[in-house]
């Protein structure tokens, strides 16, 4: 795993194997400058062999060097198979799509006192 993402990160490829069950596609994917995403259950089909691998907790997908190689892959990998015990509805733009799509406006919250504090 590790050589896919170093890999990926020094631009020999645009897509690399990788399965998350904690965090293990999204950590180091933030670490090393990628997108990485655990896609829900139903996504993105687990196939006959890995369809509920560790009660849905770990899930096989990518890591990529930008957004527009994730949506790609999506596009690509998502859907459902014959067999599959979980669907998701597919949007109705393909992701790629999305991605031309106005976002709206973004707000950012800045906490300047803590909170959960007894009083």
């Amino acid at each position: 795993m590790f050589w896919s993402g170093g890999g990926r990160g020094f631009g020999h490829y645009s897509y690399g194997a990788w399965d998350d069950g904690g965090g293990s596609i999204r950590i180091p994917a933030a670490w090393c400058g990628l997108v990485g995403l655990n896609p829900s259950r139903g996504r993105v089909s687990g196939g006959p062999n890995k369809q509920d691998r560790s009660f849905g907790l770990s899930r096989d997908f990518v890591l990529c060097r930008i957004v527009r190689d994730m949506a790609a892959a999506l596009d690509t990998f998502s859907g459902p198979h014959p067999g599959d015990p979980f669907i998701i509805i597919q949007p109705h733009r393909t992701y790629m799509e999305e991605l031309s799509q106005p976002t709206g406006t973004l707000k950012v919250g800045v906490a300047t006192t803590g909170w959960a504090r007894p009083t």
